[in-house]
């Protein structure tokens, strides 16, 4: 499954950059770099807001663009949520 991100900019105090995420020809999702104004999460990508029924949370905030790429490509897979995803991408540490 091939995502599409294409860069835009964001017209949101804090926020500058983002990313449209399209499947095919369809937007799926709207990602927003946080900016300084979100202290201990700037540099971290914002889930703003998704248009799959698949994905059936938002609002989550990840540490890097493919971080969030791949959360959304495991969500279109088969629904899903950030806490699945995370255990499923984890190293076990024993």
């Amino acid at each position: 499954m091939d995502l599409k991100l294409v860069p835009v900019e964001i017209a949101v105090s804090g926020s500058v950059e983002g990313r449209l995420v399209f499947l095919a020809d369809s937007l799926v999702a709207v990602l927003v770099l946080l900016g300084d104004l979100h202290e201990g999460n700037a540099g971290k990508w914002f889930l703003e807001i998704a248009f799959h029924e698949k994905i059936i949370d938002r609002g989550h905030i990840f540490g890097s663009l493919i971080e969030a790429e791949s959360w959304i490509t495991d969500c279109l897979a088969s629904s899903c949520n950030r806490e699945d995803h995370i255990r499923r991408t984890k190293p076990n540490r024993t």
